[in-house]
């Protein structure tokens, strides 16, 4: 998790800001954890933003993971008009680097079977080299 904040940073200080505009509120998305907090339901909405994904229906979803010291840090996802906006907002990190950061993303994710668990990464996104994992689904 801690790559992500990593390859999402690195496409702040090098990429400038957001090509995407974030139309959407926090209330609006709702919120879903990654990792162990994560309840079945957060799952399951995943799930769902994943589908509506692939199915080129408009969503949105929020997910929060949490920093080695528990600060959250979040990753708004927007899908419409066939675009996917990602938000990352490392404001509530206090080691993070306390900034809020957009790039324009394909919209597909790529699921990997690890055998415990699946992995979703988000396919290319403009300025990052390699495409950021978003999620970790144990079986």
């Amino acid at each position: 998790m801690r790559n992500l904040l990593w390859i999402l940073l690195a496409a702040l200080l090098f990429g400038g800001n957001a090509v995407y505009d974030m139309r959407t509120t926090t209330q609006a998305i709702g919120e879903v954890h990654i990792g162990s907090s994560a309840t079945a339901a957060e799952q399951q909405r995943f799930l769902q933003f994943a589908e509506h994904l692939a199915q080129g229906q408009e969503d949105a979803i929020r997910l929060v993971q949490h920093s080695a010291e528990g600060d959250p840090v979040y990753l708004d996802l927007h899908f419409t008009n066939g675009e996917l906006g990602v938000k990352v907002d490392t404001t509530a990190d206090s080691f993070g680097s306390g900034r809020v950061f957009k790039v324009s993303c394909s919209p597909e994710l790529i699921k990997t079977d690890f055998g415990s668990y699946y992995e979703y990464r988000i396919g290319f996104c403009l300025y990052l080299d390699r495409s950021p994992r978003i999620y970790t689904l144990p079986k």
